[in-house]
């Protein structure tokens, strides 16, 4: 999901119609990315997302209960936007590194949807009503459902079996991605050996080594 200037001045009007409404969230939505960008999770506060969007607390409780009820419908955005770039790099004659490489980096382009996914089914998951969660698992389904029909031809796969991938690769995705929370040490002078040591822990590498390794038993009916 891009992220567009917020005008505050421009949405202190009150919400009355069903489109305005609508339109009125996704402000809320595209605020509330920029704000976990610059705080990140443990800081972002419904606080600073009403006055970083230019609303009262009140009136952004009218749309969003809880801050893990804006993490929710940001992760339902951003895994259908991830969809649709991974669905882009599809092809007939994609190899299963090329594949697993394009899955792990379309995920990686959004700057917070791992940060959100880390922590779904951990926290934000917990802290939002029954409708709400039950609302976002429907979405998520019928997303990853469609995913799992378009990478048929690419993985030459049958649905059950490409279920099957996208149950497994994204949970990969998200244990790879627990080991980009290690200090930034690229521009330190380490021992060489130390180098090589930490490059084995390395998201991308981790992922896509193992993803092809999971393909290849999926496929194997392993």
């Amino acid at each position: 999901m891009s992220v567009s200037p917020i005008t505050k001045s421009a949405h202190t009007k009150r919400a009355r119609s069903a489109d305005q409404k609508v339109e009125r969230r996704q402000t809320i939505l595209e605020a509330a990315d920029a704000h976990l960008l610059e705080v990140g999770f443990e800081a972002f506060s419904m606080a600073g997302l009403a006055k970083s969007v230019g609303l009262a607390k009140g009136t952004l409780y009218l749309y969003f209960h809880t801050r893990e009820e804006v993490f929710l419908a940001l992760s339902e955005e951003k895994i259908g936007a991830w969809a649709n770039k991974l669905r882009a790099q599809l092809s007939s004659d994609l190899s299963d590194q090329t594949f697993c490489t394009a899955f792990f980096r379309t995920a990686y382009s959004d700057a917070t949807l791992l940060p959100i996914l880390m922590r779904l089914n951990i926290i934000v998951e917990h802290n939002v009503s029954i409708d709400a969660l039950v609302n976002a698992k429907r979405m998520m389904r019928a997303q990853l459902t469609q995913l799992a029909s378009d990478l048929g031809e690419t993985l030459q796969l049958d649905d059950k079996q490409c279920q099957e991938v996208l149950r497994a690769l994204p949970a990969l995705l998200v244990g790879a991605a627990q080991h980009d929370k290690g200090p930034v040490l690229a521009d330190e002078a380490l021992p060489e050996d130390v180098r090589e040591f930490m490059a084995w822990f390395e998201p991308e590498q981790i992922f896509v080594t193992n993803a092809c390794r999971i393909l290849s038993g999926i496929r194997a009916g392993q």
